[in-house]
């Protein structure tokens, strides 16, 4: 899109060959507000003809890691719900041409941002991320997603009071 602001974050091959990406778009140019930002390419890099999908809400919300799976691809990022909550760690599952299968939002108070995104032997996806308030980082944490939609908290662990998140 010519008038939009992409930013990708991360990026993977896909079963025919070709690559999709994540990040985020300024969706309105008025309020610079964000949404998750999907492209899924050819393997020669041309664009899918559903390509680009844009999945947000009024608030900011981004895709910082995609995994490929048989029926779709399923991204974790993070989501403002309002302009007063902060960000929640944001799960989304879309099938093979973006469209949105289910969601999942996680957050403790402060900024929950979800960074990293692996899938067990099991098929429960693991999400690694940062919890911070005032602009330092309070945790590094690492949640389940199990199969029954359940989210559970595995490591939790207390940063360096020096350590800030970026940006």
């Amino acid at each position: 899109s010519s008038n939009l602001t992409e930013t990708a974050y991360d990026v993977k091959e896909t079963a025919d060959g070709g690559y999709v990406a994540v990040g985020s778009t300024i969706a309105d140019e008025e309020s610079g507000a964000r949404d998750l930002y999907l492209i899924k390419t050819d393997k020669y890099g041309n664009e899918e003809s559903w390509s680009p999908v844009t999945i947000g809400g009024a608030y900011d919300d981004a895709g910082t890691s995609i995994l490929v799976v048989p029926d779709g691809f399923v991204i974790l990022g993070y989501s403002e719900q309002n302009d007063t909550s902060g960000y929640d760690m944001y799960l989304v599952k879309t099938d093979l041409q973006g469209n949105v299968m289910w969601e999942q939002w996680s957050g403790e108070p402060g900024e929950d941002r979800g960074t990293s995104l692996q899938i067990t032997a099991a098929g429960e996806f693991l999400a690694a991320g940062i919890r911070h308030s005032r602009r330092r980082i309070k945790c590094f944490f690492v949640e389940c997603l199990c199969s029954n939609g359940d989210i559970f908290l595995l490591i939790e662990i207390t940063a360096s009071p020096s350590i800030h998140p970026p940006g």
